[in-house]
């Protein structure tokens, strides 16, 4: 759960909708330097913002 938590807060983290699940994804860097795409559902989008992480898993970091 660290690396999900340290993915999603990582100012690089990028966010999207995923095209199979049509929930929330995010793309960002582990502290432990992985870079990973956790698929998410909201449960509470106001203050303090609860998310449930349903999935992570390796992605290749994307190309300039």
């Amino acid at each position: 759960m660290d690396e999900v938590e340290s993915a999603l807060l990582d100012e690089n983290t990028t966010f999207d909708v995923s095209d199979s699940s049509g929930l929330p994804i995010a793309f960002g860097t582990t502290g432990t330097g992985r870079f990973i795409a956790v698929v998410f559902n909201v449960l509470n989008p106001a203050d303090p913002l609860v998310i449930r992480p349903i999935t992570a898993y390796d992605v290749p970091e994307p190309t300039e």
